[in-house]
């Protein structure tokens, strides 16, 4: 009886995409970002070694160290309109209270190079105590038990990127990307004697970022960077004897981070008031994505889409210690209905950010920022009825500056 179950929750989770938002590229990826999203043309703060890399050669010469961390309440949940589950909602919302990137960047004449980790894909875990629909339509013959999902992925950055002004109005940037991804899944249905259940999985990836920093009048930023694709081989390094029995032989998989193009442009109104706007493209179509249960999905290609964003911020500095900034963020998912998950649902979002920054003294930042992101609700129909999918997430940010004297 407990092979049977495995087997059954096995090839239920199989069937939907598990670790479907790695495709869909991170944008908070630094404290910054929950202030002011309009970050692609930012050549002012030290995480544009994060989101413009041909931006640090305009940064005030110095060394910088910058460490933030972003708390994060998240929930996700679908409700069924018809079928069997028609009016059963399933959700999970286990926040995440470590979301941490750091920045180190150095710059000097005409010149700048840095370093930055951050995380790029998931971070969290999705814990659904009372399963997924997917799980619970699985185990029906068996009477429904009670049963838990839980998922773990996550992805950690890290560039190397030098940047260089030829000419005082124009710099050009280059750098290396690493990434290293782990990803945990565990299945418990006590009533049947299985309690996390599942397999672990890692891997490494390395790619290239690319940028252009123009300023060609006084007070205009034009920006340009590429980040390639970043594949990512996964290697199954832990499978409990349970979840081995099913017969399960797939050793590695493919769980891509796609390629990125950002755009961004941005005018200094008056001395204390900054406009800008940003433009990103993300190639979800040459990213690809599975699981270590992937063998059971028949060969089923990857179906992707292509993905994008657009934001728009403003920065007003009071004085000399304080700016306070806000801005608006949408984007749209990279998932259709073929590649979406109830486990981690892939949605379009509206997000919208304040933040301000303190300057404690000249060695020392404070930067604290908040958001609220409101998914574009989404029906998805499967062979067990409609779902309505949502998600919502808030996040406070905290972030700290340091340059030495």
């Amino acid at each position: 009886m407990k092979k049977l179950v495995l087997v059954l929750l096995a090839l239920a989770i199989a069937t939907g995409s598990v670790f479907a938002a790695g495709v869909s590229a991170k944008s908070n990826l630094s404290t910054g970002w929950v202030q002011n999203p309009s970050k692609n043309v930012e050549a002012r703060r030290v995480d544009s070694s994060i989101y413009n890399i041909g931006g640090t050669a305009f940064v005030k010469d110095g060394l910088y160290f910058e460490l933030g961390n972003q708390f994060i309440i998240k929930q996700y949940s679908h409700k069924g309109l018809n079928g069997p589950f028609e009016g059963k909602k399933f959700k999970e919302s286990q926040p995440v209270l470590f979301f941490p990137d750091l920045v180190a960047l150095y710059k000097k004449d005409n010149w700048a190079a840095s370093f930055n980790f951050t995380i790029i894909s998931g971070g969290g875990k999705v814990n659904y105590k009372d399963g997924t629909a997917l799980t619970s339509a699985a185990l029906m013959a068996l009477g429904s038990p009670a049963h838990k999902v839980k998922v773990n992925s996550v992805v950690y950055g890290q560039e190397l990127t030098f940047a260089f002004k030829p000419k005082d109005w124009i710099s050009v940037a280059a750098g290396i990307r690493f990434a290293e991804s782990t990803q945990k899944m565990d299945l418990t249905v006590e009533s049947f004697g299985i309690k996390d259940e599942g397999y672990k999985a890692s891997g490494f990836g390395v790619g290239g970022v690319f940028g252009v920093h123009a300023k060609p009048v006084e007070n205009l930023d034009l920006s340009f960077q590429y980040k390639t694709r970043l594949p990512i081989n996964m290697f199954v390094t832990d499978v409990d004897d349970s979840i081995a029995a099913l017969g399960i032989s797939i050793e590695d998989y493919e769980s891509d981070i796609p390629a990125e193009i950002l755009f961004g442009a941005g005018y200094r109104i008056s001395r204390p008031l900054y406009v800008s706007m940003g433009f990103g493209y993300f190639l979800g179509k040459r990213a690809y994505q599975h699981s270590a249960l992937s063998n059971l999905r028949n060969g089923g290609g990857d179906d992707w889409e292509n993905s994008w964003n657009i934001q728009a911020g403003i920065e007003w500095d009071i004085n000399d210690k304080f700016t306070l900034m806000g801005g608006y963020n949408f984007g749209q998912s990279a998932a259709n209905d073929t590649t979406n998950s109830f486990f981690s649902p892939v949605l379009a979002n509206h997000n919208i950010m304040l933040g301000a920054d303190w300057k404690i003294s000249d060695q020392f930042t404070a930067a604290f920022g908040a958001m609220g992101l409101i998914s574009a609700d989404k029906n998805y129909t499967t062979k067990m009825g409609t779902f309505k999918m949502e998600t919502g997430t808030y996040i406070m940010s905290v972030g700290l500056t340091y340059k030495p004297l």
